[in-house]
């Protein structure tokens, strides 16, 4: 891997898929950016759906149009930006739908949408790429979309987000 220190060789030989530290940065922004953002908004978009159960939501298809466009987005930034192949990130994205589709997983829409100030905050899973899509010329229309959704929720844990009903009305 090119590392200089003997140990951390060792460490990693054998290992395909293990990335060591001063390579890290990337794939903890490629976690973010898909796992953490496609989670958020299936839970976003399915709960002002009216539906409770995670693996509920990505069946429904507006909702599963929705975090496929946002994951579609972020795929095009994580190439463009770490140089990914298209590829091996639509092999990791359709992981993680897969993942969230499980319907003996429990999650809920309300839990994975709690502590919207924090995941809507400036360097979160949708604002973070949408900001950096926008400082690219592209439209970040569907992270946007999510937002949206995040602030017309109705959940008594995530209706936090702003105080006014007015900022909330879209």
């Amino acid at each position: 891997m090119g590392d200089r220190n003997p140990a951390v060789r060792r460490r990693s030989a054998g290992h395909p898929g293990r990335h060591l530290g001063a390579h890290l940065a990337p794939y903890i922004e490629r976690k973010l950016c898909t796992v953490n953002t496609g989670h958020a908004t299936t839970a976003y978009q399915g709960h002002v759906r009216g539906i409770s159960k995670l693996s509920d939501a990505l069946a429904d298809d507006q909702v599963r149009s929705a975090v496929q466009g946002v994951l579609a987005e972020t795929k095009a930034l994580l190439v463009a930006k770490h140089e990914f192949s298209d590829e091996a990130q639509q092999a990791y994205v359709d992981k993680i739908l897969t993942r969230f589709a499980n319907p003996h997983l429990p999650d809920t829409t309300e839990r994975v949408g709690q502590q919207p100030m924090r995941k809507l905050s400036r360097h979160e899973r949708l604002i973070g790429p949408a900001a950096e899509l926008v400082e690219r010329g592209i439209t970040p229309r569907h992270p946007l979309a999510t937002v949206g959704a995040a602030l017309r929720s109705t959940s008594p844990r995530t209706r936090r987000v702003c105080s006014c009903s007015s900022c909330c009305a879209a």
